[in-house]
C-alpha cells in the first residue's frame, strides 16, 4: 500500500471518520479512491477496532423529566422551509448527560449542514441552558430562523432564548426523538469523545472546542463528503452551483 495512502487513512481515523468518510473525502479531493477493503484491512491489521465503535446509547436514562408546555409552539407549526432543508438556519438543541452528577453538555445543530456548537452547564437547569443558548458565539447570526427542542425541563426559558436570538423556538411532541433526528444523530458522535461514564464535571473548554471542531471538519456522505463547516460558512457559493 503507498505511504501516501497510509497517511491518508491515518489521518482520517484520527479525526474519528468511518471507513466511508475516508473513501469519500479521499475522492472528493481528488487523490483517487481508497477502497473500503483496504481501509478496513488496514485497521484489523493495526489493531485499530475500537475506533469504529460508536457506544450503544440507552434512551431515556438520566434525561430530566419532560414538561407538556402546552402554551409553547409545537413541531408541527414550524415553517414548511425547516421540513424541507431548503434554507440554512434551523437549528435541533439537545443536552447530554452523564450517568452521574448534575453537569450537561448543550448541542445546538444545524439541519442542513450539520454543523454544531455546543456549550457546558455544571446544573443543566432550564436559565442556565438559556444563558449558553443565547450567548455562544452564533457564527452568521443571521442564520438562525428557528430552533427545535424536546420538552425537557432544561428549555422551559424559551422564550428569553427566542427574545435573545430573535428566533421562533418550537417544541418536538413528547417520546419522539426522531422528529430531532440529525441532533439525536450528532449526539452520538460527541459521546465518542465524553462516554456516559466520563466525569462531566471535569470537562473545559479546550476539550468541548475540540470535539465541537473534529464533528466540524469531519466529511459526510449526504453533504457529498464536504464538512458541516465548509457547508454552513459557503453555503449561498454551494447552493448556486448545486
Amino acid at each position: 500500500m503507498p505511504a501516501t495512502t497510509l497517511v491518508l487513512i491515518d489521518e482520517g481515523l484520527a479525526e474519528r471518520w468511518s471507513p466511508e468518510q475516508i473513501h469519500g473525502r479521499s475522492a472528493l479531493l481528488g487523490h483517487g479512491r481508497v477502497s473500503r477493503t483496504t481501509i478496513y484491512r488496514h485497521i484489523h491489521r493495526r489493531g485499530l477496532r475500537h475506533q469504529l465503535r460508536l457506544p450503544k446509547r440507552r434512551r431515556g436514562y438520566g434525561r430530566s423529566r419532560p414538561q407538556r408546555f402546552t402554551d409553547r409552539k409545537s413541531i408541527h407549526e414550524r415553517p414548511p422551509e425547516v421540513a424541507a432543508l431548503s434554507r440554512l438556519g434551523d437549528w435541533e438543541l439537545d443536552t447530554i448527560r452523564p450517568a452521574r452528577g448534575g453537569a450537561v453538555i448543550v448541542t445546538m445543530n444545524e439541519r442542513v449542514s450539520g454543523f454544531i456548537r455546543s456549550g457546558w452547564s455544571p446544573n443543566g437547569k432550564a436559565g442556565e441552558v438559556a444563558q449558553i443558548i443565547g450567548s455562544r458565539p452564533w457564527p452568521l447570526r443571521r442564520h438562525v430562523h428557528t430552533l427545535t427542542s424536546d420538552r425537557g425541563s432544561e428549555f422551559a426559558e424559551d422564550t428569553a432564548i427566542e427574545r435573545e436570538l430573535k428566533a421562533a423556538m418550537y417544541f418536538a411532541d413528547l417520546h419522539a426523538p426522531w422528529q430531532r433526528a440529525r441532533n439525536e444523530n450528532h449526539n452520538g458522535l460527541v459521546r465518542q469523545h465524553f462516554p456516559r461514564a466520563a466525569d462531566f464535571s471535569a470537562i473545559t473548554a479546550e476539550q468541548l472546542q475540540l470535539a465541537e471542531d473534529q464533528l466540524n471538519d469531519r466529511p459526510w456522505k449526504r453533504l457529498q463528503f464536504l464538512t458541516p463547516a465548509e457547508v454552513f460558512f459557503n453555503y449561498e457559493r454551494i447552493a448556486l452551483q448545486g
